[in-house]
Formats: structure tokens, sequence, C-alpha cells
């Protein structure tokens, strides 16, 4: 009987050979398989519907309001909707110490106490000393609650913050240091009118002819004494000699550029717009 003898040589590669039958009989059957599967699908892009911009978020609304400034709504339309000013209303812009500042609408015979409850009541440094909360409120004229003095002490030092008065910002009918007795009608009515209807209660104190240069009831920059730009809500003696030593160096061109004189900004400026003149 033969004898046979088998080597490690021959025992690797059979196995080699082995493990390869196996692999390829796997990778053939996997493949048999996966062909059945279903492929994904390519769409073109032109079948995607178009975009459409009727769905997408609306722009906000734009609503005009009195005096150029503009809010926005949430629910817009395609068209801009007009806030158009309500009839026989006072318009009022209620500033300072109060908590909701803004413009309110009121009626005819409010006071200035309306004003203030409508603008949500005072703040805790309010200081209404010389505010005549009886007085009737005037179209058009802004009113101003101003602050307290702040008093601060610090490494034993006293500092105090002046806070604009109530007569600096004000016209001379919503202040108690300023009230006349001519003070009385109500009704809606601008303070250009009180200039210029001696039936209407003026909104500040006459203005004297002699050096008015215009002849209009208006306070010259120009040519005006001390005492005549005194009469203009919100100037004092020291401040109408600032406007003083400014037209000495150039004479005032327009009425914006009383602004350039220190202590003067857009709020006293629009308080004697209508009452001062450079012509």
């Amino acid at each position: 009987m033969e004898s046979f003898s088998i080597t490690g040589k021959q025992i690797i590669s059979g196995v080699a050979v082995l493990s390869a039958g196996i692999f390829l009989g796997l990778l053939a059957g996997y493949g048999l398989f996966s062909s059945d599967e279903a492929q994904p699908e390519l769409v073109s892009l032109e079948t995607l519907p178009p975009h459409s911009e009727s769905a997408a978020d609306p722009a906000p609304e734009r609503i005009e309001q009195p005096g150029g400034s503009a809010i926005y709504s949430a629910e817009a339309k395609t068209e801009p909707v007009t806030a158009a000013l309500p009839e026989n209303k006072l318009c009022v812009a209620v500033e300072g110490a109060v908590r909701r500042p803004g413009i309110y609408y009121f009626e005819e015979d409010s006071r200035v106490h309306d004003a203030i409850v409508a603008a949500g009541g005072l703040q805790e440094t309010a200081d209404i000393n010389d505010i005549n909360t009886a007085a009737w409120l005037l179209d058009n004229v802004p009113l101003y609650v101003p602050f307290q003095r702040i008093v601060q002490k610090e490494d034993n030092r006293i500092s105090a913050k002046k806070a604009l008065s109530a007569a600096e910002m004000n016209v001379p009918q919503y202040t108690r240091s300023g009230w006349q007795p001519s003070f009385h009608a109500p009704g809606k009515k601008s303070s250009a009118e009180m200039q210029t209807n001696p039936e209407i209660p003026a909104s500040a104190p006459t203005v004297p002819e002699e050096g008015n240069a215009s002849g209009s009831g208006k306070v010259n920059l120009n040519t005006a004494s001390l005492a005549e730009l005194q009469t203009l809500p919100g100037i004092g003696p020291k401040t109408a000699e600032k406007i003083d030593n400014y037209r000495q160096s150039q004479p005032f061109r327009s009425i914006e550029e009383l602004q350039q004189v220190h202590g003067i900004g857009p709020k006293k400026l629009e308080a004697v717009r209508l009452l001062i003149t450079v012509d």
C-alpha cells in the first residue's frame, strides 16, 4: 500500500483556494439580490413647480403717521395705508419724566393733567412744581415734564446734575411761573394762530414791537434785544447772552442756525420756531 504525505505548503494552498471560492460565491449572491432592488428615480429640474412669492412672508406694512413718522404693521397688504389725523382732536407730544412718552390725541377741552395720565403717569424722578396741570392743552404744542435735579454724594463730595426746567422746555401756558389770566379758552389752536389772533390766548408772552424788524409779531434773532429774546420759551438770561454773542460774530441766516448756539438743541428750536425770524 502506497503512503501519501502532505506538506504544510500544500495545506496552506488548499485553504487559500477554498477561501477564495467561498468569497466569490458570496459576492455573486449579493449581486443577484441587489439587482432586484429599486434604483433611485432621477427628477428633472424642469418638472419642479416654480417658486411662488405669494406664499412668502409678507413685508411689513408701512403706515404713515402725522409728522412724517411711520410705524410698521405685521399684517401687511400690497398698498400702504395712510393713517388720517382724527378730526377735532388735539395732537400733543408728551415727553420727559412720564412713563410712556409719545404722541397722543385729546379732546379740545383736555388739560395738562389728562396728557400726563394718558402717558402713563409720572416717573418717580418727575418734577411738577412748575407744571400747571390745570392748563388747557394746545394743539401741536409739546408738553415736557422735567426731571428732578439729581444730587449725588460720593467721597465726601456733593455733585448736582442740572435738569431742564419746565419753563425752559414748555410754553408759558403749561407752567405756573409763566401762566397769565388770559390763558383760559380751550380749542384746537396752533401756536402760530395764537400769535396772530388776539382773541385766542397766546402760548407765549407778548413780544415787544421795538427791535422787531419783521413787523410780524415774531422775534428777530438778529435785531431783538436781550429782553425780547427772553420772552421766548426756554430762553433765559444766559441763553440770550449766548445768542447775542453769536450774532455779533455773524448774523443768523436761517432759523436752524440757532442750534449753533450752545445750549439750544432740537427741542428748544421746535419750541420757538414759529415765534422767531431772521429776516
